[in-house]
């Protein structure tokens, strides 16, 4: 039980860059909607005008950086991976699976009826991280016991983050 905290740390250490990167799309993220106000034949936004290039790409941006500041500061903590290269490619990799991840899930809501800002429980909280980690997955995939506190811990952190975010008058919307 002794290594408890250290697979949280580790698996915390994994995803940060991708909590950063989906977290900065939604603060910063706005401008020309990715699917250009195109519907589908069901008459649906392909994804809504919450999704953005800036969003998209600065999401990517911030997870690339947040995964080269990481990798610098974890070098020679006994905690590091890899080099500092291998945690901006991991950064941008996590940033482009948490992008990837959320604008899928936003296609899927809209498929399903969802329109901007409604609630769809777990789906909003997971998706982009179940995204990061598969396009993560050819550089690095945590081990079994860190995948498990990521996607438990993820839809708490996700709801405090987006109340936090409400309640600052950065989302319309606190979930």
């Amino acid at each position: 039980m002794s290594n408890v905290p250290l697979v949280i740390i580790n698996a915390f250490l994994f995803i940060v860059p991708a909590y950063i990167g989906n977290a900065s799309a939604a603060l910063f993220g706005h401008g020309k909607p990715i699917d250009s106000g195109r519907k589908l034949a069901d008459g649906r936004r392909l994804f809504g005008d919450g999704k953005t290039w800036a969003g998209f790409l600065l999401g990517v941006f911030f997870a690339f950086a947040a995964g080269t500041t990481e990798g610098y500061f974890l070098q020679g903590s006994g905690l590091e991976v890899g080099g500092v290269g291998t945690y901006a490619l991991l950064g941008l990799m996590l940033g482009i699976g948490s992008m990837t991840g959320d604008l899928l899930g936003s296609f899927v809501k809209r498929r399903m009826g969802f329109g901007r800002g409604k609630k769809a429980p777990l789906w909003d909280q997971l998706n982009f991280v179940l995204g990061a980690i598969l396009f993560a997955a050819p550089i690095m995939v945590p081990p079994w016991n860190q995948l498990l506190v990521i996607l438990v811990a993820t839809p708490g952190i996700h709801l405090f983050l987006n109340w936090l975010g409400h309640e600052l008058n950065c989302k319309p919307v606190p979930w």
